[in-house]
C-alpha cells in the first residue's frame, strides 16, 4: 500500500476477520515496528499465544472473573483471549505507550470486545525505565 493510501474496505475485513478468529494482525505491525531489544529497553515484551494460552487455562481453572486486567496490555492479545474465554468479564487493558494502547482498542473493537472493555494510558510500572 502506498504511504497516506487509504486500505480498501476488502482489506479492512480480512483484517477484522483475522482478529475475530483469534490472530493478531495488528499487534504483529505493531511490534515489527520495533526491535525487540528496543522494545525490550521500555518493558515491552510480545507473549508468544502458547503462553497466552497456558495463562488463560490457568486463569479458567481459578473460576469465571468478572474482570480481567492487564497490566502492560501492548497490542491486547492476552485481553482478547481472555474476553472470548470469559464473555461476561469487563477487560480493562493499561498501557504506556500510545500506539500499543490504539491498537488494544483496535483489537478489542474488532473482536466485538469493545463495549465491554477499557484501554487506559499509563505508566503501570514501578519506575520510569
Amino acid at each position: 500500500m502506498r504511504d497516506g493510501a487509504v486500505p480498501s474496505k476488502n482489506v479492512v475485513a480480512r483484517v477484522k476477520h483475522a482478529i475475530r478468529r483469534g490472530a493478531d494482525p495488528l499487534g504483529d505491525v505493531f511490534f515489527a515496528l520495533r526491535s525487540a531489544r528496543e522494545r525490550r529497553s521500555s518493558g515491552a515484551v510480545l507473549t508468544p499465544p502458547a503462553i497466552v494460552d497456558s495463562m488463560l487455562a490457568w486463569a479458567e481453572a481459578q473460576g469465571n472473573p468478572c474482570r480481567v486486567v492487564d497490566p502492560g496490555a501492548g497490542s491486547a492479545r492476552f485481553l482478547t483471549g481472555a474476553g472470548r474465554k470469559f464473555p461476561d468479564a469487563t477487560l480493562v487493558a493499561v498501557e504506556r505507550e500510545r500506539l500499543a494502547a490504539l491498537t488494544a482498542r483496535g483489537n478489542l473493537a474488532a473482536s466485538g470486545m469493545a463495549a465491554r472493555s477499557a484501554v487506559r494510558v499509563e505508566n503501570f510500572l514501578l519506575q520510569e525505565t
